[in-house]
């Protein structure tokens, strides 16, 4: 049965069922409708119950909606939901609020409907989808099918229904013939409002679509299966009240995301079921940061050409998806180093740490990774932070792991901190790393964001976990001391007048020291000495977290790729140098044990002793 047909079909079993129901709207009645919808219907029930109306959409609109208030049931019909902004006023601020302004006195069972969207070679002003236009407005409920069943099931649903619907129907699927099961035949077939359809399983990718997007969505999956890569394709049905559970946990079975529609991106129905992901637990379930395949951003063009551009395909669809999907050598590697012996442990301690971090499985801290090494730095980083440690992909300590995801995943600076890295990290659009760079980089405030970052509560555990699982001797007092010691390492602006302070300081407790020595000789002195070199050693000290203390907060790190850097060097293993110079070559970092005898050497651990004198000699 075409959609067309179930249209008619559902209009004619509950005008035969409920003799308050009629249809109005332009050449509805002897004309049978501009897309025969309604063939038939005139000849049946008369003119009483199918009237047709002047060319004024804000005239019939508020003779139907003044009807519902009277208590009948009008089904208007706007030839293209295109001129129902004619009476749009009518929708909106009549029918949507008059049931809520009105202390639920008058009631306002009503269906709006007709062919939404684009159809074909009628240009910008016939060729608009109005889904998220109507679902922003509280009052109304907004449908969309897909199919015959949705068309039938639907549109029954909608005139039963004691509240205004906008029924969105397709114009390009009027004449597409769809199966009908038995049920879907019966006068009695209802579709809940609000409930959504999985029109294929599948377990890599959920695709999120309504009406005519379900085509597309699914003619891509249809594609990408001969790739080996299988799409769950939900058709939403309802816009508004939108099944987010549905959403949810097919989210939670894929755990990656595609929305399709053919309207335009700003504002869209992809982008509202990307704000509910965000703010919800669902969230955390995604691999990869949802995409949206929407309408060009421009009035609809007329040339055939152009038109077909300014639509998402099939093409465009697999296109997005294989972006979401990523590289799948980084999410193996990463199954492998978590999927080994340590990975109780592992989940154990996050468990451990913060009982709001729950990962009930290794698959989910994988994705987290996956979501974070997704770009083309992570195949060096596995190969030269893992392997360097064990060619078995074998991790000395599990908190090693879980220290290092919690410190990049456990605020909200982690995504621009990574983006700052590289602006051609692989994301799916340029301008979310350009947005993220601006905001990390683009104002003066970045040190307050790095200090964020170590400051947070996640800060103390990674650097006691991370930092003394290589040496448990290394004390580090506060966060503020390993920024300090970063920025005079990195040789940066800030550098000079640190390392200068640092010279002097060390070179008077040298001074000092030798001077008590010679003193110390003369018997008469030598007590004298001995406390002036321990005074001469409590200034040095002094002087050192004074400076660090009284660190500007306005100070700005030139990059956050400077501390990632030189936390790489301090970890000392054959593969820092060329890992660092992958990031930018003008690091310039002779050896990585220089750095990490700098480090330790502001630290005031055993280590200081021998540093100073190498680089005051």
């Amino acid at each position: 049965m075409t959609v067309r047909d179930a249209l008619n079909q559902a209009i004619d079993e509950e005008m035969a069922r409920d003799e308050t129901v009629f249809l109005l709207g332009e050449e509805v009645a002897q004309y049978d409708g501009a897309y025969k919808v309604s063939r038939g219907l005139w000849k049946k029930y008369g003119d009483k119950r199918v009237i047709d109306t002047p060319i004024t959409e804000a005239g019939f609109a508020g003779i139907a909606v003044g009807a519902a208030f009277a208590g009948l049931k009008p089904i208007c019909e706007f030839m293209t939901f295109n001129f129902s902004m004619q009476g749009i006023d009518q929708v909106v601020n009549s029918a949507a609020k008059t049931f809520y302004m009105s202390a639920g006195a008058l009631p306002s069972s009503i269906v709006f409907r007709g062919p939404n969207g684009a159809a074909a070679g009628v240009a910008a002003q016939h060729s608009q989808c109005f889904g998220a236009w109507y679902s922003h407005c509280p009052g109304l409920k907004v449908l969309m099918p897909y199919s015959s069943e949705d068309a039938k099931g639907l549109l029954k649903s909608a005139i039963r229904d004691p509240d205004p619907v906008v029924f969105l129907e397709d114009e390009i699927l009027y004449g597409v013939p769809f199966p009908m099961s038995d049920e879907a035949l019966s006068k009695d077939f209802l579709i809940p409002i609000g409930k959504a359809k999985v029109e294929r399983e599948g377990k890599h990718v959920s695709l999120v679509c309504a009406g005519k997007g379900t085509d597309t969505a699914l003619l891509a999956a249809a594609q990408l299966a001969g790739e080996g890569i299988e799409c769950e394709v939900l058709n939403l049905r309802s816009i508004r009240p939108l099944d987010f559970e549905s959403i949810a946990r097919s989210i939670s079975k894929t755990h990656h995301l595609v929305t399709v529609e053919q309207g335009w991106p700003q504002s869209g129905i992809g982008a509202e079921i990307c704000a509910r992901v965000m703010e919800s637990p669902a969230f955390f379930e995604l691999d990869a940061p949802a995409w949206r395949v929407t309408g060009a951003d421009v009035p609809m063009p007329y040339a055939r050409g152009l038109e077909a551009l300014a639509l998402p395909r099939p093409s465009d669809v697999a296109s997005a998806v294989r972006a979401v999907l990523g590289n799948n050598d980084v999410a193996s590697a990463v199954r492998a180093v978590l999927g080994n012996k340590y990975a109780l442990p592992f989940i154990s301690f996050i468990h451990s740490f913060d009982p709001s971090l729950a990962l009930p499985r290794p698959s989910d801290v994988a994705s987290a990774v996956r979501a974070v090494l997704g770009n083309k730095y992570a195949l060096p980083f596995i190969h030269s932070f893992i392997h360097s440690f064990d060619p078995s992909l074998a991790l000395p300590r599990p908190s090693d792991v879980a220290s290092a995801v919690r410190a990049v995943l456990g605020n909200k600076y982690a995504l621009p901190f990574i983006h700052s890295f590289d602006p051609s990290l692989a994301l799916p659009r340029p301008s979310d790393v350009a947005s993220a760079v601006r905001a990390v980089l683009g104002n003066n405030d970045v040190a307050s964001a790095v200090r964020a970052v170590l400051g947070n509560k996640y800060a103390l555990p990674f650097i006691h976990s991370f930092i003394h699982s290589f040496d448990p001797s290394l004390a580090l007092p506060r966060p503020s001391d390993v920024a300090s010691a970063v920025r005079a390492v990195l040789g940066n602006k800030y550098a000079l007048p640190f390392i200068h302070s640092f010279i002097r300081s060390f070179a008077r407790a040298a001074a000092a020291q030798r001077r008590g020595q010679r003193r110390a000789r003369r018997a008469r002195q030598q007590r004298r000495g001995q406390r002036r070199a321990r005074r001469a050693r409590q200034q040095v000290r002094s002087s050192i977290h004074s400076f660090i203390h009284s660190f500007d907060p306005s100070l700005a790190l030139p990059r956050p790729s400077d501390v990632a850097s030189a936390v790489r060097a301090v970890l000392g293993n054959k593969y820092a140098l060329p890992f660092i110079h992958s990031f930018d070559p003008s690091l310039a970092l002779p050896r990585p044990s220089d750095v990490a005898s700098a480090v330790r050497a502001v630290l005031g651990n055993k280590y200081a002793l021998p540093f100073v004198h190498s680089f005051i000699y």
